[in-house]
């Protein structure tokens, strides 16, 4: 069974020396160094299966994931247009990681952010999915929901 919030964890974990994939008959996500010299054995029988199966599909890289443009996002979402400009101020800097979430933190709203971006994960794992033709399912009711309301709003099916 692949679930969606499997994959947008998976989607929060992604780093740049890594590559993850998904079997799409078992649900398994798995991740593999991009550098082969960092690879265990294990590791590269996993690679051949990968490239020969044609059961795997890999997943977004931080690159494809764009947290810049989420946190610009999550800064334009905002009521309060004091906070929202002093985020966006943030990420026009040196540094934009580091003093965007220096800021949410001192404002308090770093919960806010990370809710946010976790719907964000969601909806690039949706949108990732269909766009392969991936069949998946969640967790929890409420999630059921989120995911039909988000895909409702862009109108796939």
């Amino acid at each position: 069974m692949i679930y969606i919030e499997d994959i947008a964890d998976a989607l929060d974990m992604a780093m740049d020396e890594f590559n993850q994939f998904l079997n799409v008959k078992t649900g398994e996500i798995v991740t593999i160094a991009e550098d082969s010299a960092f690879r265990v054995d294990e590791d590269e029988e996993l690679m051949l299966e990968i490239e020969e199966s044609g059961d795997y599909y890999s997943l977004p890289d931080q690159h494809d994931l764009d947290e810049w443009h989420v946190m610009e996002d999550f800064a334009y979402s905002l009521d309060n247009k004091e906070y929202a400009n002093e985020l966006l101020n943030r990420l026009n800097r040196r540094k934009a990681y580091r003093n965007f979430k220096d800021a949410i933190n001192y404002y308090g709203i770093a919960q806010d952010y990370y809710q946010f971006r976790d719907k964000a994960y969601i909806k690039k794992a949706i949108d990732w999915c269909h766009y392969r033709h991936i069949a998946y399912s969640t967790k929890t009711d409420d999630m059921k929901k989120f995911c039909e309301e988000y895909e409702k709003e862009f109108m796939w099916l």
